[in-house]
């Protein structure tokens, strides 16, 4: 089973560091909350342990490199765990690793369009996150700062300082934003 335990153990495994499992339980805790209130108000079906998985393990890849593709490296060892020999995984279990990979690649900011990957050299993809449990998490660590919530309006300053005011992967935090909001009414 892949859940909360395995995934501590997985980033204390892969030598991610204390600060960032810290913001990572953070994210994590954050996520659950919104994806159950969600859930509650809209009566959507939103898979909590993925959520709460998904959410410890989005910054994974940061035991390797803190640079933007931080995403697909943490999606890389994941993939890998479903060759590893040494640990005895279902076939629910590799579907569940699939879609923790793919948090992990589209989690950055409100994700990275193909143009944008091409730019930064990550590959010739669109790193958008799609399902619901995706764009929570996306969310919930745009709205965490260290390991603690800060709220919006720091990213965007952040991402706009690092962007521009007008690029478009700040407009798609602030859609992000707005999205997860109305389903929060």
């Amino acid at each position: 089973m892949i859940d909360k335990p395995f995934a501590i153990n997985l980033l204390n495994k892969e030598g991610v560091s204390e600060r960032t499992i810290r913001h990572s339980i953070a994210v994590s805790e954050l996520a659950v909350e919104i994806a159950a209130e969600i859930s509650k108000k809209k009566n959507l079906i939103i898979d909590l342990n993925l959520v709460e998985t998904g959410g410890l393990l989005h910054d994974l890849g940061r035991s390797k490199t803190h640079g933007i593709a931080h995403g697909i490296v943490g999606a890389k060892i994941l993939r890998n765990l479903t060759n590893d020999t040494n640990i005895n995984l279902g076939s629910c279990d590799k579907i569940f690793i699939e879609k923790l990979a793919r948090i992990c690649e589209r989690h950055v900011g409100a994700g990275i369009d193909k143009d944008e990957a091409m730019i930064i050299g990550i590959g010739e993809m669109a790193y958008i996150p799609e399902t619901i449990e995706e764009k929570i998490i996306a969310h919930a660590d745009n709205l965490v700062d260290e390991d603690k919530v800060a709220g919006i309006e720091q990213t965007v300053e952040n991402f706009e300082r690092k962007l521009g005011k007008n690029h478009k992967a700040v407009k798609r935090i602030i859609e992000l934003d707005a999205y997860i909001n109305a389903l929060l009414k």
